[in-house]
């Protein structure tokens, strides 16, 4: 009975975005274009958030992952960007942290994820570029702060893996590079992952004027921006392009985060794509589309789940 209890909360805390990790994401307040400032996220809730285990939508208990790091010392540091001068040693503890949990190697760091998706036929552990991605924003971030070289280093580190390691973290597509949050088979083009990733690599070529970084920026920037319109049902988002799932809906909370998305890709970009999916998908966002949304999404979650257990 305690396991189904747990099965149920788990599914409903999926289907509704409820619970840990699922805290809210607005438009960044201290975020810049011409230079690294605030993040394009305000992720103080993150920060402020304790750290407990999450009920997956299959009933699993989860430890929070690699990602949380980077996300906690972002939200710290927009904090010190607001006059809290406290938040800068628990931003550079969060800092030190993350740089010690890396794994290293050929001169790249490398957060492994030490769970499997079965969703997305992913087996554990793997590499995620949206890991990548937020760690660089927290060391550039951590560089600025202090004008500590080790750094920028670290930076340039959390970003190689998407410049020349084969590890699925970069899929070659028709329309150009997709920077992958999962490196799965048949490729999966997560969309928040894929835009996390790109932030950090804008955030390094801006900080520390690495044109090769911008390069890939701008070349998988643009391919987002071909491919936009396959995340657009008509009245939702996809999560994902992953070709099993037809189509894999965003929660909520991920349809929310899409919307935000797009709005600094406009300013660092000038794709007007962006700006007009923006104000698309913000419209989209209405009581009924989301429960249509959990609708379409709950029964199968639940069945997944049901069966693994028995």
């Amino acid at each position: 009975m305690r396991g189904f209890i747990r099965l149920a909360r788990g599914a409903a805390g999926a289907a509704l975005s409820i619970g840990p990790g699922y805290e809210s994401q607005p438009l960044g307040p201290n975020a810049r274009y011409d230079q690294v400032a605030g993040y394009y996220l305000d992720l103080r809730r993150k920060a402020a958030a304790k750290l407990r285990p999450r009920v997956t939508g299959r009933g699993e208990l989860h430890m929070p992952g690699p990602t949380v790091g980077p996300q906690r010392a972002l939200g710290l540091h927009e904090w010190l960007l607001g006059g809290q001068n406290e938040a800068l040693t628990p931003f550079l503890n969060e800092i030190r942290v993350l740089r010690a949990r890396a794994n290293e190697h050929d001169n790249m760091l490398l957060w492994p994820h030490n769970v499997s998706v079965p969703k997305y036929r992913q087996i554990g552990p793997f590499y995620s570029c949206m890991t990548q991605g937020q760690a660089a924003s927290a060391f550039v971030r951590a560089y600025i702060a202090t004008a500590d070289d080790a750094w920028a280093d670290a930076a340039l580190g959390a970003l190689r893996p998407l410049t020349g390691f084969t590890s699925g973290l970069v899929t070659t597509t028709e329309a150009g590079p997709v920077l992958e949050e999962a490196p799965t088979d048949p490729p999966s083009h997560i969309l928040n992952g894929w835009v996390f990733a790109l932030w950090g690599l804008w955030d390094v070529a801006l900080a520390l004027h690495e044109p090769d970084i911008r390069s890939l920026f701008d070349e998988s920037a643009m391919t987002l921006a071909r491919m936009l319109s396959e995340y657009d049902v008509g009245w939702w988002t996809r999560y994902s392009l992953f070709p099993p799932i037809a189509p894999d809906l965003s929660k909520p909370f991920y349809h929310t985060l899409h919307v935000a998305q797009m709005t600094p890709l406009f300013y660092m970009t000038q794709e007007s794509v962006f700006a007009d999916t923006a104000a698309r998908w913000n419209a989209y966002d209405r009581a009924v589309n989301r429960v249509r949304a959990v609708a379409a999404k709950a029964p199968a979650v639940v069945r997944e789940a049901w069966f693994r257990r028995q």
